[in-house]
């Protein structure tokens, strides 16, 4: 599977599969957490939800988990607080643990453009167009929607 490869419903049930997997032979491995979380982020985005509830419940549930486990793990801290505000709307906590994860790791191109999203939620437009063009400037190439963040901003 790609890395990219969550296009899927099949792709994508694997990849919750597989880090359900390390998390079971690794219980403090952060990052798996947070990706288990991202599976459900884009289970939701795409409306392959099931059981709406139950999903967001489990969702946030990893999305905790990563975050409190991962406290230097750029990986965890931003996917996990991302989830956790495009699942639960919890959208200060998301904000205070993906400054930590960009503190953490401040070339992770990928979370600049995920805290972009984050900013244009919180309100803060000025602020996630900082983002994007820091996304930009580390990874010109990066398909994760730092298109569609500056236009949101743009557009607030």
């Amino acid at each position: 599977m790609a890395k990219h490869d969550f296009e899927s419903m099949a792709a994508n049930q694997e990849a919750l599969r597989l880090y359900r997997k390390a998390i079971d032979v690794d219980p403090k491995l952060a990052c798996a957490y947070g990706m288990a979380a991202w599976c459900y982020v884009h289970r939701k985005a795409r409306g392959w939800m099931i059981e709406s509830a139950r999903e967001s419940a489990e969702a946030t549930s990893l999305a905790r988990k990563a975050v409190h486990l991962g406290s230097d793990d750029s990986v965890a801290l931003c996917i996990g607080g991302y989830a956790l505000a495009f699942i639960a709307h919890e959208f200060d906590a998301a904000a205070t643990f993906m400054d930590r994860g960009l503190e953490a790791n401040p070339n992770h191109a990928s979370a600049w453009t995920l805290g972009a999203w984050l900013r244009v939620w919180r309100g803060e437009p000025g602020v996630a167009l900082e983002h994007v063009a820091h996304a930009v400037r580390l990874n010109p190439r990066d398909p994760a929607g730092v298109h569609g963040a500056a236009a949101y901003a743009l557009f607030c």
